[in-house]
């Protein structure tokens, strides 16, 4: 994540990202290790159906896809025995990870469903610490109940 602290506490999730760039890291390894730049217009259409403008998806290698693989398998442990375990009865075989922010003052989750990848981030707007709040016991049911909605 551009512009986080460069410290251990790192790995277990401690800095702040946007649920954007979470889902985007997310996707890179769904995705064997390919990353593109995010949009949010795939198609922009005049009144006739003329497309305009259109998003060219332009990915770039950035992990080597056996380490996207390993990394997601990881994943996978978070959530059938880890911080994530709530989501381990989903009928998909989803991953990923949890983290809870310095303070507790975001709690998130960003995972793979089989079909797409999403973020959930949660927190006060004042930006209070959340009393024994996590990713697992905050973020993982949004997830759940995302994924059953679809």
């Amino acid at each position: 994540i551009d512009g986080a602290p460069r410290d251990l506490s790192l790995a277990l999730g401690s800095a702040e990202a946007s649920p954007l760039a979470l889902a985007n890291a997310m996707a890179t390894f769904a995705a064997d290790g390919r990353f593109d730049t995010p949009y949010l217009i795939e198609d922009v259409v005049d009144a006739r159906g003329r497309v305009l403008l259109h998003h060219e998806a332009r990915p770039s290698a950035r992990l080597a896809a056996a380490t996207a693989q390993t990394l997601r398998g990881w994943m996978r442990r978070a959530v059938t025995e880890g911080s994530a375990r709530a989501a381990a009865d989903l009928a998909v075989t989803a991953w990923g990870k949890t983290g809870t922010s310095n303070r507790a003052r975001e709690a998130w989750f960003a995972g793979w469903d089989g079909d797409l990848v999403s973020a959930f981030v949660v927190g006060y707007d004042d930006r209070l610490p959340m009393r024994g709040a996590t990713g697992g016991n905050t973020a993982v049911p949004l997830f759940k109940a995302f994924v059953r909605m679809k």
